[in-house]
């Protein structure tokens, strides 16, 4: 087996159980200390070929504690949870263990129409939000580019068609997994009976929080807090002088 093999095994989560700890940690160890496993295996290998003792042998990176490699010097952090879906949809080609949308969801459900799974057909136009799952381009008749465009939120996908106009206006958003919102129609299909969405808009997460938010929630820690938290708070609010946000709530715990 070699390196590239070991890699995508631990990508994929298939040696998480080698690992104690979450899932998070079990591969950013394995991958830390894949380097220094695979030498010693190399090194296991060569030795009992040759009928030759290592005098260091026993020595491994990582020691087993009940059935389970717990880390004896290597010092790292967690992998983020982006960090480990993104490697799983690399490696897998889709996100096991979650959905890079998830930690949005709160957010998403103030401001959009609801989950895709629960569209439905509506007069007048509708917000949506979802991971770009994929997406494809084609010439019509005329001669225009259009493309279709499909997201993923977890609860379903949802296909909606992008016209010529509204391609070449937010082309530069249309990326693979990117989060996006769509102001849209809902209609039927009348070939496939379910539903399809035609664009009117499209906006990033960022855009978004721009134009709906209206108050601010700060929830702090007291024990977290560093002796310049206000003036580090200030410098981050600074660029957003002139915009009048109401802040909701301080909500500090010891």
């Amino acid at each position: 087996v070699n390196k590239r093999t070991m890699e995508a095994l631990i990508r994929s989560g298939a040696l998480d159980g080698l690992v104690h700890g979450d899932i998070d940690y079990s591969r950013a160890m394995l991958t830390a200390t894949l380097a220094e496993v695979m030498q010693a295996a190399e090194q296991r290998s060569r030795n009992s070929a040759s009928g030759v003792d290592d005098l260091f042998g026993g020595i491994a990176p990582s020691e087993r504690v009940n059935g389970s490699l717990k880390s004896s010097h290597v010092r790292l952090h967690s992998w983020a949870e982006q960090q480990r879906l993104i490697a799983e949809k690399q490696t897998l080609g889709l996100y096991l263990s979650g959905h890079p949308i998830r930690e949005y969801l709160p957010e998403l459900k103030r401001i959009t129409t609801g989950r895709l799974a629960n569209l439905r057909p509506e007069r007048g136009s509708q917000l949506v939000a979802g991971l770009l799952h994929d997406f494809r381009t084609m010439r019509s008749k005329k001669g225009e580019r259009i493309a279709f465009l499909i997201l993923d939120d977890s609860s379903g996908r949802f296909e909606i068609s992008l016209f010529a106009k509204e391609y070449e206006k937010y082309r530069d958003l249309i990326q693979k997994d990117a989060i996006l919102l769509i102001e849209c129609t809902v209609s039927v299909d009348d070939y496939s009976g379910g539903i399809k969405g035609r664009a009117k808009q499209l906006m990033t997460l960022a855009e978004v929080r721009k134009r709906f938010a209206n108050r601010l929630a700060l929830n702090l820690n007291a024990a977290a807090l560093e002796e310049n938290f206000c003036e580090h708070l200030a410098n981050i609010l600074k660029p957003y002088r002139r915009v009048k946000t109401n802040i909701e709530q301080v909500t500090v715990t010891a």
